[in-house]
């Protein structure tokens, strides 16, 4: 609250004659920033409630960060009422996907439609170096992408008792636990240290043994997949010389080797070391590699654009697995592969996921 007073210029004691304590403070920023969540988009055809939504969220460039990041810390009434209003204005968004694709189940239009406001919620967010023209082209195009992806059939869950077969190595064992839960649990900040161990079998002296902390094991985990992820595309560079091929076998690769742990991507603390926001300086170089095979493969995209490409592609792939509903769908991860092929615009590679997106003029 002091840091709070300071910036504005009053007193701690003036910013406390007006807010009882933090938590008044960020529920009335909640209030003030997502007014518009009051002002339904209208009805119409899907691209049409597309640039409306485009419209309304191209300077809330705060959005994404207060819905992402900081909404766990509201009173769980507060929570459930934002979540209620985001649904309902995003309700023209459904209706208008459910009459573009009325053969998809509603768990299909439901992942559809969570990629897509991932996509739009791109233009809010943090540690994107792209020009605001060339964010909302993206934006468009990616979203074109997503809707036109084949998405695979759905298919029941599999059974728990299919689980794989943990490693001997008690630290490999650890982050494999620790990855299930940041990502697929109560993520990072719910996870505590003593269930990352249960999971894993570990006892509480050898846990802290291999890791001082949860910090510590969340960059471990991070480091684990930067390193997979190297050796994956080295392969891919060594042995295939098409770019767009080049580019969807590591798309593929990324999202099998970082999908456990997605759920902690661009996390504002600090403390994660992962491919986006304030983590991005840990794999920029891999991203880099990513953009430079997309400009090759697509040159009719500027660098610009194929930066915004690939950035928007990866942000859909961890939001999606950070869904707690979406999270559980049985054929995500081929949905995500395929979904993040469809926002950058090259063909699945053979064998690999189905994607319409082998069309190079979909930007235009």
């Amino acid at each position: 609250m002091a840091r709070i007073a300071e910036e504005v210029g009053i007193t701690a004691g003036a910013l406390y004659r007006h807010f009882e304590n933090k938590s008044t403070v960020l529920e009335r920023v909640f209030e003030e920033s997502f007014a518009w969540l009051d002002n339904p988009l209208g009805p119409g055809e899907f691209f049409e409630v597309v640039d409306e939504a485009i419209g309304v969220l191209v300077d809330q460039t705060f959005v994404a960060r207060l819905w992402i990041h900081e909404r766990r810390y509201l009173p769980v009434d507060s929570n459930t009422a934002l979540a209620r209003r985001m649904d309902r204005w995003r309700g023209s968004l459904r209706s208008a996907l459910q009459s573009m694709h009325p053969d998809l189940t509603l768990g299909q239009i439901d992942l559809l439609l969570a990629a897509t406001q991932s996509a739009l919620f791109y233009l809010g967010r943090r540690a994107i170096r792209v020009p605001p023209a060339e964010q909302v082209s993206a934006v468009r195009a990616a979203i074109k992408g997503i809707v036109t992806t084949e998405l695979a059939a759905p298919r029941a869950r599999p059974n728990d008792e299919a689980r794989r077969r943990m490693p001997v190595s008690l630290r490999e064992r650890i982050l494999l636990a620790a990855s299930e839960h940041f990502g697929r649990g109560d993520g990072y900040h719910g996870t505590a240290m003593s269930s990352i161990g249960m999971t894993a079998g570990v006892t509480g002296p050898s846990l802290y043994l291999h890791f001082k902390n949860k910090a510590d094991v969340l960059r471990a985990v991070h480091e684990r997949e930067a390193h997979a992820l190297w050796i994956e595309l080295d392969a891919v560079l060594a042995t295939v010389s098409d770019a767009a091929k080049a580019l969807a076998m590591a798309l593929v690769s990324w999202v099998r080797v970082i999908q456990p742990g997605a759920a902690t991507l661009e996390d504002p603390t600090g403390e994660t070391l992962g491919s986006l926001g304030t983590s991005i300086a840990a794999q920029r170089e891999f991203v880099a590699e990513l953009v430079a095979l997309l400009v090759e493969a697509r040159p009719e995209l500027s660098p610009l654009e194929a930066r915004a490409r690939i950035q928007i592609g990866l942000i859909i792939v961890a939001d999606l697995f950070r869904d707690p509903e979406i999270s559980t769908q049985p054929t995500l991860q081929d949905d995500a592969t395929a979904l993040v092929l469809g926002v950058v615009g090259v063909p699945a590679p053979p064998n690999g996921p189905r994607s319409s997106a082998n069309r190079p003029d979909d930007s235009r």
